[in-house]
């Protein structure tokens, strides 16, 4: 697998804080606001033309409207090597899409009078424990689905890594970690939040969460084709692979990242075609088909806001605001119209729901690209996607906003990894730029092997790829599919000084 590089902490925190304002608080004026007949055909050339924007290797997208699934379609490849076409069938990682599916089960269960949600967790729990011995007592099913329990989301090195491999792990681990605030006190987004969630269904039911939600959730929805892990995913036929960018060869296949430690929080993957019915049910009035999945009561609650988010000034011009989390969803503003949403990120893919119940409208939109360009396709697909539904004139292109908000420019990225690969590397260039380099974020040596120039911060090598004599490209981890650029400057005095993204990070001697 390519070597990627992970920015320094303070660019790091630029460019993701770009992308979760994006996600988060997108402002644009709106001007007149006007029933219209959705054009299908230029809904796929909207698709299309966004996949080529953001370098989108394959997607899905369904649209819902008056109870009926007007599309699903699939775009482009599920395997950039293999070249096999997505599907409306063909299944992608939700990712924290799942979080929702997990509060339907806890929905039912307070409808069975299984589960009260403003007791504490520890009456279906015993041996439950928080860090501290208060907040173990007090905090209640309601605050983990609100995401209030006061737990920091900030430490997913262990499930990530592969440490823990099941939910009971995923429990006993949150007691040695220290809260962030007392619980009902703040909005913390964290995955182990869910992971409780789930594993106080299986203790509840005697099932394990993934049998629970087959069962009583993916079943009655005819989402039959749904599943929860890595193994069973490859033995179906039509699944995509999750993708990073290789600066030479582009998008290409990687491998996958198991969430079994943490399944109830982001493990399903699932069809637009499928994903579609989802949708129904939530724009419905808690049943499908005519069969009850939840109580229209707990539906609504479900959709009620239980946590605002810190006030958030208006950012750009699109007038897409989120407000807080209820239940599984997140709440925003569009255009005077109250939205609830979820996105799900996984390493190479990335995935968005996003709907009006007062409109009985809404939009799934699934990528096998991850945060970064993942992320600004699937926000800028839902958002387009509704104001052609809703027949909105913004007066402003909305990838032109998303791309303004995000800075980041589809030209001068395709032409620096264009540069890139056509340009004739000469080792010979590099003789004045090895070295070491003492900046702000401590020691970083360049050094060339084998006819390549490496970066070397002391966590992680990186190959730098020329695309000019003194600038070179790496693929930027977290935000997946960007790029960054270091760029080497010769001083007056005979120094050199490195450079990235613009911002001075060393200098040589």
């Amino acid at each position: 697998m390519q070597s990627t590089f992970r920015s320094s902490p303070m660019l790091i925190l630029r460019r993701m804080m770009l992308i979760v304002i994006l996600a988060f608080s997108l402002g644009f004026t709106p001007s007149t606001i006007k029933a219209q007949t959705l054009d299908l055909q230029e809904v796929d050339r909207f698709i299309t033309s966004l996949m080529n924007v953001y370098d989108i290797p394959g997607a899905g997208a369904a649209i819902v409207q008056n109870g009926q699934i007007l599309y699903t379609q699939g775009y482009g490849v599920r395997n950039t090597q293999t070249g096999e076409p997505v599907t409306p069938d063909t299944l992608f990682a939700i990712g924290s899409v799942t979080k929702s599916f997990t509060a339907v089960g806890i929905a039912q269960l307070v409808d069975a009078g299984l589960v009260n949600l403003d007791v504490p967790v520890v009456t279906y729990l015993p041996n439950f424990k928080l860090s501290d011995p208060g907040a173990t007592q007090s905090v209640t099913v309601r605050q983990l689905l609100a995401q209030t329990s006061g737990l920091p989301g900030s430490d997913d090195s262990a499930w990530y890594s592969g440490r823990l491999t099941s939910l009971q792990q995923a429990v006993e681990y949150v007691a040695g970690l220290s809260l962030a605030a007392a619980p009902g006190s703040a909005h913390i987004y964290d995955n182990y939040n869910y992971a409780i969630a789930g594993y106080l269904i299986e203790q509840v039911t005697g099932q394990t969460w993934q049998d629970y939600t087959h069962e009583h959730i993916l079943q009655p929805l005819g989402m039959t084709t749904a599943n929860f892990d890595i193994p069973t995913l490859q033995q179906t036929s039509n699944y995509a692979s999750p993708h990073l960018l290789h600066i030479r060869e582009g998008m290409q296949p990687d491998s996958f990242v198991s969430l079994e430690g943490i399944a109830s929080a982001g493990a399903i993957n699932a069809s637009v075609r499928e994903m579609a019915n989802y949708l129904q049910f939530q724009l419905g009035d808690g049943t499908f088909n005519g069969e009850s999945i939840v109580s229209a009561a707990m539906l609504n609650e479900m959709h009620t806001q239980q946590a605002a988010y810190p006030p958030m000034p208006p950012v750009g011009p699109t007038g897409f605001q989120s407000k807080g989390y209820t239940l599984g969803w997140i709440t925003a503003d569009f255009y005077g119209y109250s939205v609830l949403w979820h996105n799900g990120s996984i390493d190479g893919f990335y995935a968005m729901m996003m709907f009006i119940p007062s409109e009985n409208a809404g939009v799934v939109v699934l990528s096998n690209a991850g945060l970064g360009i993942g992320s600004l396709f699937t926000l800028a697909a839902s958002l387009g996607l509704l104001e052609r539904m809703i027949g909105m004139e913004t007066g402003r292109d909305v990838v032109t906003a998303l791309n303004e908000e995000a800075a980041f420019d589809p030209a001068d990225r395709q032409a620096k990894l264009e540069a890139a690969r056509a340009y004739q590397v000469n080792p010979a260039e590099w003789t004045l730029l090895i070295g070491l380099y003492n900046g702000a974020y401590g020691q970083i040596s360049i050094a060339e092997q084998d006819g390549k120039l490496y970066l070397d911060t002391g966590r992680r090598t990186s190959e730098l790829v020329p695309y000019m004599p003194n600038g070179f490209l790496v693929a930027n981890m977290p935000t997946e599919g960007l790029i960054t650029t270091f760029t080497f400057v010769a001083n007056a005095n005979g120094t050199i000084t490195l450079y990235q993204d613009g911002i001075e990070i060393g200098q040589k001697g």
